[in-house]
This record gives C-alpha cells, sequence and structure tokens, in this order.
C-alpha cells in the first residue's frame, strides 16, 4: 500500500529531473498502478512545484469545520433515552439541518425506525445464536426427511401460514415430519409423504 506523500514525493523527483508531467505519470503507473494519479493531476503537482512548493503534504484548508461530529455522542444518547424521539424533535434540540440529523442517526449511529421506535440496526449475539440454532435445526431436519420436509415448507406456504400456525389449528396433517398423516376424520388425501 502507498501513501499520497509517497506518490508526491516520486512527482517533485521526477520533476525536479526534468520530466515531462506525461512521463511521470507513465513511470508513477508503473509502478503504484493505474489508478493512482491521473494526468491532469500530475500536471497540477509539476505546476505547484514550479510555483515554489516544497511541501508533499496536505495544506490546511479553509472551509466551514463539521459540527455534526461533536454531537454524535449527544444525538446518541438522545436517541437511548428516549427511542420515540422524532428527527424534528432532535434538529430543533441541536439546531442541525434534517439532513445532518438524519444521516447521523441513520448512517453513523446506525439506527432504524421499527413501530415508531429508534432501534440499533445491528444483531446481538443473543440473535444471531438464535438465528443460527434455527437454521442448523432446519439443516438437520432437511438431511434426515430431504424433500419431505422441503415440501412441508411449501404446503405451509400455500396455506399461508407457519408450521407453528398449522399445528395451532390442528392441521389435518397433524404430526411430525416424519409421517405427514391426515387425521382419522379429514377428507383431504394425501399429498406429501408415505
Amino acid at each position: 500500500m502507498w501513501t499520497q506523500e509517497e506518490v508526491r514525493s516520486d512527482t517533485r523527483f521526477l520533476w525536479a529531473k526534468g520530466r515531462a508531467p506525461i512521463e511521470i505519470h507513465r513511470e508513477i503507473q508503473a509502478v503504484y498502478g493505474s489508478n493512482v494519479m491521473t494526468v491532469q493531476h500530475v500536471q497540477k503537482r509539476c505546476q505547484e512545484f514550479s510555483g515554489c512548493r516544497l511541501s508533499v503534504t496536505d495544506e490546511q484548508r479553509s472551509g466551514r469545520p463539521s459540527t455534526s461530529a461533536n454531537f454524535v455522542p449527544a444525538i446518541d444518547e438522545t436517541v437511548h433515552v428516549n427511542r420515540g424521539v422524532l428527527l424534528q424533535e432532535l434538529e430543533e434540540q441541536f439546531n442541525l439541518s434534517h439532513g445532518t440529523i438524519s444521516d447521523t442517526v441513520h448512517k453513523r449511529l446506525g439506527y432504524r425506525k421499527v413501530c415508531s421506535m429508534w432501534v440499533p440496526r445491528q444483531l446481538t449475539e443473543d440473535h444471531k445464536k438464535k438465528r443460527m440454532g434455527a437454521s442448523f435445526t432446519n439443516f438437520l431436519r432437511f438431511n434426515d426427511h430431504g424433500e419431505v420436509f422441503l415440501e412441508q415448507i411449501l404446503l405451509g406456504m400455500k396455506l399461508g401460514c407457519t408450521s407453528t400456525v398449522l399445528r395451532q389449528k390442528r392441521n389435518p396433517w397433524h404430526g411430525n415430519i416424519q409421517g405427514l398423516r391426515p387425521s382419522k376424520n379429514s377428507r383431504h388425501q394425501p399429498a406429501l409423504g408415505n
């Protein structure tokens, strides 16, 4: 990996040797890769070096400093205390624009609205373990029962409910995955299983 200062130093060195900007660009690309610096950027640097610039580091830039970074911990604390806070309320409280507040809450802090509450976007370790456990259970069921297991899932999808709901509604296809048999008083014919 290379730094901008390295590339600028090499540019300055080759410029001091009297090379043309296009030649400098070719040599820099040969060493650092094709997307290191454009020809126009090399020409700009050479003009700066011609104007008696000695430094290869970035100079301090003028402009408006970012104030939102100072408010990130305070916004996080406010959202954490009151999960139902509106973006407009945060705008008024911190005297920042809607775009700045929205960017801070969504991108920097990773919150999203769920049922009018701000919740963290990331999963907790407990959530990850539960998901992994459910996935592993389904994987084992598929290994044991193969296509029958998948067909039972499709049956549940066709009926518009999950296996838990199927059992609660006393589905005629009661029982576990191994024996998809209709109950004795059911008029339905078995579409799956043995």
